[in-house]
């Protein structure tokens, strides 16, 4: 099969990897430069080095019998061409590909997680630019396939979790759940593997492999989550917070009338720093305390300039060490990051960290709610998002551990902008019809008036995917 193939990168670092695979397949492939007339050119992205050989073929086949050029649908985001199609091309007609219904899963390695796993897979197998695509999919949801996806790659065995951690063994067996219409922004997962379990007696979802405690610290590295950028952008970012720039802001406002009196307010997994910095305008003659596991110079800097105190560490050992009683302590999309073996005791050290009549503020992805249910919401990021939880799960748990729940709100980060959530959906969901679907909202999201209009709706009637609970922690409680 002869034809001329151009990147959109020839100097990536993935080039190499994508010509290997092209001379393993496709001996009579030729560079563009070198090509003669009248072949199919093949325009390939240098991030989706995982080439389904077979689509390409029959693309290219498609394209030299018809002289059309072509796009393909319902591929497996990453494993596709850009186009394929003769000099100078037509406008581009649909190729369809069955292989993301079958597999729901996604190698592009634009997102940093993506190119983590792709080269930890590259140092794995030798031979991965040789390898059939279906041969690395059968791998990639084998059980040693789905531990090293959800590993990142790492050098870690994972805990096998058979029965909920919460019930133990008086509870029937989990059920194992599936995502179905999109799929993890990880990738490489694919939607015949079951990552989470749902407790059947408490109504716990959790990921059923799990980074043991000590080996956390795997997920929160540079891969994930970079370096803050430099002094100037920083500024720039906490000097201009709004929704545009900061993914849960909606949260923040929803629960400013608890700041407003408030003397001394910590941000437990501060990030960058933008609620603590939103809580000190708010209220700004509290004290503002900080929390994260590391904190770039420029982020502490910036925090200290704004008389807000940034702490380093463990949580779970730094608040308790601040030496003071916090009317307000907040954990804003933290929770599920914990495994349930140190949630109980992560609640008794918010609980007694509060100063008498203490608000514990906190928000989660709420699996009951439908919001969260679209496009596989859910289960967004395993082996980081150790649990998804519910008010109907965490009431329970919030009372054992000394709580009262004074209010329930509900924001959505999947509908807060265009472009975002629903685009991801467009692009790679299953078929062409869930692609549909997603337009449909993504269109309905541009529309700015008919955007704040939904949403006002979803917290009228209390939906979204996120679940934000405002809780007072019990003084007179014993454990």
């Amino acid at each position: 099969m002869r034809f001329a193939y151009t990147l959109d990168d020839p100097i990536a670092a993935t080039a190499p990897f994508i010509e290997r695979r092209l001379s393993r397949f496709f001996p009579g492939s030729t560079p563009l430069e070198r090509a003669v007339p009248g072949i199919p050119v093949v325009e390939l992205s240098t991030r989706c080095p995982l080439l389904d050989e077979t689509l390409l073929a029959d693309m290219v086949a498609a394209a030299t019998s018809t002289g059309q050029t072509y796009v393909a649908v319902d591929a497996i985001p990453g494993s596709e061409p850009i186009r394929v199609g003769l000099r100078p091309a037509s406008p581009a007609r649909p190729f369809f590909s069955r292989m993301q219904n079958l597999y729901c899963t996604n190698f592009n390695i634009g997102r940093p997680n993506r190119r983590k796993i792709f080269n930890e897979l590259s140092k794995k197998f030798d031979d991965l630019p040789e390898r059939p695509i279906l041969e690395i999919l059968d791998f990639l949801q084998s059980e040693d396939g789905v531990d090293f996806v959800v590993a990142y790659g790492e050098p870690v065995a994972l805990q096998r979790y058979d029965r909920c951690p919460c019930c133990g063994d008086g509870a029937p067996s989990p059920q194992k759940l599936y995502s179905g219409t999109s799929h993890p922004i990880t990738g490489f997962l694919t939607k015949n593997a079951s990552i989470y379990s749902h407790c059947l007696k408490c109504g716990l979802t959790f990921l059923n492999r799990q980074m043991p405690r000590e080996e956390l610290w795997r997920y929160y590295q540079g891969h994930s989550y970079a370096n803050a950028p430099d002094e100037a952008a920083i500024e720039e970012l906490l000097g201009n917070l709004s929704e545009a720039n900061v993914s849960h802001y909606a949260n923040y406002v929803a629960v400013k009338e608890h700041l407003v009196d408030k003397s001394s307010i910590g941000d437990m997994g501060a990030g960058r720093g933008e609620f603590a910095v939103l809580a000190k305008r708010w209220a700004p003659s509290a004290e503002v305390t900080a929390f994260e596991w590391r904190f770039d110079d420029v982020v502490s800097t910036a925090l200290s300039r704004r008389s807000i105190k940034p702490v380093d560490g463990d949580i779970q050992a730094t608040v308790p060490a601040a030496g003071k009683k916090f009317d307000v302590l907040c954990a804003w999309e933290v929770i599920e990051h914990l495994k349930f073996e140190d949630f109980r005791s992560f609640l008794t050290m918010v609980r007694t960290s509060l100063a008498p009549g203490g608000l514990f503020i906190f928000s989660t992805p709420d699996f009951d709610n439908p919001y969260t249910k679209a496009l596989d919401f859910w289960a967004m990021a395993p082996g980081e998002h150790i649990s998804v939880f519910s008010r109907r799960f965490l009431e329970p748990i919030l009372k054992e551990g000394g709580f009262q729940i004074l209010d329930e709100k509900h924001e959505s980060v999947t509908l807060k902008r265009p472009n975002d959530w629903f685009a991801f959906g467009e692009n790679t969901d299953v078929h062409f019809s869930s692609k549909g679907a997603s337009a449909i909202i993504n269109d309905f999201l541009e529309d700015a008036t008919a955007r704040e209009r939904l949403r006002q709706n979803a917290r009228d009637n209390n939906r979204g995917s996120e679940l934000i609970l405002i809780c007072r922690a019990l003084q007179d409680f014993r454990s």
